[in-house]
């Protein structure tokens, strides 16, 4: 286990530094690989997106803690028995260049070792989360959507058993 990073139970005084963070980390990833400065998924510019995960029955949310400070969160949810899906992750950008996602992914693996397969999705366009999950991770492409609105995603599965 990575001694400097800590995961823990987001808390309502959590709330406003991780909306912070999301913004950044979103913000960042849309402006790198479009022309827009901003984007990213309904909500995560203005807080509803976080209390909407935070909300969901069944959903796990963390905060991730390096060094002693909140730099970003993860939330999955258990599909069926061995089966989970990662819902989001991002850490702050300001940290770029650390590894971080690459520690991050590693310790959420060995802390839930009954999964057998993990799933997750990102914007097809995100051409880093897109290398972070296929070469950093180990997941693989399983299917390429196009949503209502005309967006279109990139689903992912990772087998470890």
């Amino acid at each position: 286990m990575d001694d400097d990073i800590l995961f823990d139970q987001i808390l309502p005084e959590d709330h406003s530094i991780l909306s912070d963070i999301m913004i950044r980390a979103f913000d960042e990833d849309t402006s790198l690989h479009t022309d827009a400065d901003r984007g990213g998924p309904n909500g995560y510019d203005d807080g509803t997106l976080l209390e909407l995960l935070i909300a969901k029955i069944g959903y796990k949310n963390f905060k991730i803690i390096y060094r002693g400070e909140i730099i970003g969160a993860y939330t999955f949810c258990i599909v069926q028995d061995n089966l989970y899906s990662l819902e989001m992750m991002f850490i702050d950008p300001i940290l770029r260049g650390e590894h971080l996602g690459t520690r991050v992914w590693k310790e959420i693996e060995e802390q839930y070792t009954n999964v057998e397969k993990w799933i997750t999705e990102t914007p097809n366009y995100s051409i880093r989360n897109n290398l972070f999950y296929t070469m950093k991770c180990g997941f693989r492409v399983i299917e390429e959507r196009v949503h209502n609105n005309g967006a279109k995603s990139i689903l992912y599965e990772k087998v470890l058993q």
